[in-house]
């Protein structure tokens, strides 16, 4: 009989080890929409020794659910999903300042999350968008509503 492993296994929510076969099973949806999502922005997929193999955390399987269930429960569209991602102030979040602002592409416009765009000569230059706060911590959507009641 073998051996029965005792300890308690601790993992980040934020720790990427879920393959996209497993997550594609997990979450009852195909491996070409999980790829898809990422090519549209919603999802960023971290990317194994290889550089081949994509991996996903707890947080990113919570934030496809609920991309699921907006496009299909509310009938929303990826746009308009890709909308609303995009009103998270993540220059309030990050705490930018006045002139990051005005040189940075996600302050001035809307249409997708910050973290699809290439930020440069600003504070987010330098930052890997999965370990940002801003895509770490807004992966339900009752986090995303939580925030804007606050403000």
């Amino acid at each position: 009989m073998a051996d029965v492993i005792k300890e308690e296994i601790s993992v980040s929510k934020n720790e990427p080890i879920y393959p996209i076969g497993v997550v594609s099973r997990l979450l009852g949806i195909s491996v070409f929409t999980l790829r898809m999502y990422e090519r549209e922005g919603l999802i960023l997929a971290s990317r194994g020794t290889n550089q081949k193999n994509r991996l996903y955390s707890i947080s990113d399987i919570e934030r496809m659910r609920c991309i699921r269930d907006a496009i299909t429960n509310k009938k929303y569209s990826i746009p308009a999903i890709k909308a609303i991602l995009s009103l998270i102030p993540c220059w309030k979040v990050v705490n930018c300042s006045q002139e990051d602002r005005l040189n940075c592409p996600a302050y001035n416009s809307i249409g997708s999350p910050c973290w699809t765009f290439h930020h440069k000569g600003n504070v987010c230059e330098n930052r890997d968008c999965r370990l940002c706060e801003v895509y770490s911590n807004f992966t339900n959507c009752e986090e995303i509503k939580s925030y804007f009641k606050q403000i």
